[in-house]
């Protein structure tokens, strides 16, 4: 079976990571939200993740949605670490989905990489009006995804590290 091939077959995502991390007693009233747990309790993403799949989801979404470098800099947390932090995030759900792999289903880790609203922690991910270009929305989200993308096995090439995802020779879209 290839990526998200299923054969007609329904694709069953976790159930809300925040609101599992919740139910184990976290409180993520912080603006960084559940991603605030990838310093203070990443083993319990990584539980989180373990949990949704043991119940049946093929599909593990980061502990992201919030996450930025602005969010992690207001905490203290420097841009080098903040990226690592970044990567850790894909890095539970892979830990996750690895300590799956015996059962043979196949099972996939989806980036949580939330809008620009998201990150502001005030509900404007609902509204979508930043007063921004979206020149200026590109090259804010864009450093989030060159440091989390480098953390994926490309499922283009069968899971072969892919370092040179901007200009990817499987990829079917060579410039941006």
């Amino acid at each position: 079976m290839g990526f998200l091939e299923t054969n007609g077959a329904p694709l069953i995502t976790d159930g809300g990571l925040a609101t599992e991390l919740e139910a184990r007693g976290h409180d993520l009233s912080d603006p960084l939200w559940s991603a605030r747990l990838l310093v203070d309790a990443p083993e319990e993403i990584k539980a989180a993740h373990l949990a949704f799949f043991r119940a049946g989801a093929v599909i593990a979404t980061t502990a992201s949605y919030q996450a930025s470098f602005d969010g992690f800099a207001e905490r203290g947390i420097g841009r080098d670490d903040a990226g690592r932090l970044l990567r850790r995030s894909v890095e539970l759900a892979q830990a996750a989905r690895a300590e799956m792999a015996d059962d043979g289903r196949e099972r996939w880790v989806a980036a949580s990489l939330g809008p620009y609203g998201a990150a502001l922690a005030d509900g404007a991910e609902c509204r979508g009006r930043y007063g921004l270009s979206v020149a200026e929305l590109a090259a804010w989200h864009r450093p989030r995804l060159e440091v989390t993308v480098p953390a994926w096995r490309c499922w283009r090439t069968r899971g072969r590290m892919c370092w040179r995802w901007r200009r990817c020779r499987t990829s079917t879209r060579r410039k941006r």
